[in-house]
């Protein structure tokens, strides 16, 4: 699902910002567009709601995450943690994009890029419902994100599988809304597909690494973050948009079971 929110403005529309699980080979092109990097899911349409896909960035790295809350789970003599398992989906993207985008600990929310909060359900989740969701706040005009809130649901009972393997997923896909794409992949050898079991646990695929190379064009900028450069128009408001990831939800009409 996808929902977009006036933030202090008006909503306008955005389109993209030219410039695993599976291998496979790449191609592209030297020159700034959706055919950078292929195959990749940039113009794709979001097996949802039948919209193209909408493609954002952020000006620079690395980006501040803050876990507002963690989890623990007893795994034999070890104890896991949540926010690891979001630090280790993290590290995929860094992996792919040969450390182009980064990330660094946060000491508050109001300081961080990212904010990630784990959210404890009374029940399990069945077929349909959310295991984690994503809010990225951005300027229209440019696709820059300026915030991002991941909130990624647990449940009494996880088992081992869903805990140290389905939130690694869960947040490697979350983070690939937080990071550069509001839609989705219509394929599910992606783990940006729109929907997950809550024990999957899938690499990056080609088309994944991608798409987050030709959303950013290859160039993963790092700067002051405050140096004052305009991020919108004058007098420009950021809108904020909301995705979801569901547990085993059924194939939409555009999308493909198979890897």
């Amino acid at each position: 699902m996808r929902r977009v929110w006036m933030v202090l403005g008006a909503v306008l529309s955005a389109g993209l910002v030219g410039c695993g699980g599976g291998g496979g080979s790449s191609s592209g092109s030297d020159t700034c567009g959706p055919e950078f990097r292929t195959p990749n899911y940039v113009t794709d349409r979001d097996p949802i709601d039948n919209s193209v896909n909408l493609i954002l960035r952020w000006p620079a790295f690395p980006l501040g995450i803050f876990f507002a809350n963690d989890e623990t789970f007893l795994d034999g003599a070890t104890t896991v943690t949540a926010s690891s398992r979001t630090r280790e989906g993290a590290a995929r993207w860094t992996t792919a994009t040969a450390n182009g985008i980064t990330f660094r600990d946060s000491t508050s929310a109001s300081g961080a890029d990212i904010v990630v909060t784990f959210n404890r359900l009374a029940n399990r989740p069945g077929n349909g419902d959310v295991l984690g969701l994503t809010r990225v706040t951005y300027f229209p005009s440019s696709g820059t994100i300026v915030k991002a809130e991941i909130t990624i649901n647990t449940w009494p009972g996880m088992t081992r599988a869903e805990f140290v393997n389905g939130m690694r997923d869960t947040s490697t896909h979350e983070l690939g809304h937080a990071l550069f794409l509001q839609g989705h992949s219509a394929n599910n050898g992606d783990v940006m597909y729109w929907t997950s079991a809550s024990d999957d646990d899938r690499a990056l695929s080609t088309r994944d690494i991608n798409s987050v190379l030709t959303a950013y064009c290859g160039t993963f900028r790092s700067r002051d973050r405050r140096d004052g450069t305009p991020l919108g128009l004058p007098g420009e408001q950021p809108v904020t948009i909301e995705m979801h990831c569901r547990m085993n939800a059924p194939c939409r009409p555009g999308c493909t079971q198979s890897h």
